[in-house]
């Protein structure tokens, strides 16, 4: 199974035990055998996004938390939990961090998750390709905090177009 890995800067969490561990936000999704099939992990990011005909389906791609990705010990999992959701020619799936929707303006106020997926929704609606929606939102952040990133960002956004044969 092909996989894309997102993941940003390792930033300093605690431990239940309250020491700071390393860690970083990461997720791994990627296709099935099954046409339509996309299966996921994640680990400390928000879950996955699937938007479906302009509009964000929710709940639809959430799965219970899990620890971050390389813990050791007895707080590392024995295996990680896959989600898998089935995709209608023209879905789209967005995983990101917390650092993208929690962007600030100079007044305090966060980007949001509302204009986060609208901006989304509108471009793609416009008929723009993931990548030039990307490009796009990109700007519209580093825009939205005055050119300066406070915390990780990542972004990932693909969208489903089965080939007809």
């Amino acid at each position: 199974m092909p996989t894309w890995p997102t993941s940003s800067a390792p930033s300093t969490r605690r431990s239940p035990s309250g020491c700071p561990t390393p860690s970083a936000p990461a997720c791994c999704a990627g296709s099935t055998p099954r046409p339509g099939c996309c299966a996921g992990s994640t680990a400390v990011t928000p879950p996955p996004l699937l938007i479906r005909a302009e509009r964000v389906v929710a709940r639809a791609l959430d799965s219970p938390p899990q620890p971050p990705i390389g813990l050791a010990g007895p707080l590392a999992p024995a295996a990680r939990q896959v989600h898998e959701a089935t995709l209608e020619p023209g879905d789209c799936v967005l995983l990101y961090t917390d650092g993208v929707v929690e962007a600030r303006d100079a007044d305090g106020a966060e980007f949001g998750l509302d204009r986060f997926t609208d901006f989304i929704i509108r471009s793609s609606s416009a008929g723009q390709r993931p990548a030039e929606v990307l490009r796009l939102l990109i700007h519209a952040i580093l825009e939205y905090q005055r050119n300066q990133l406070r915390d990780d960002a990542s972004i990932l956004l693909f969208e489903w177009r089965p080939q007809h044969r």
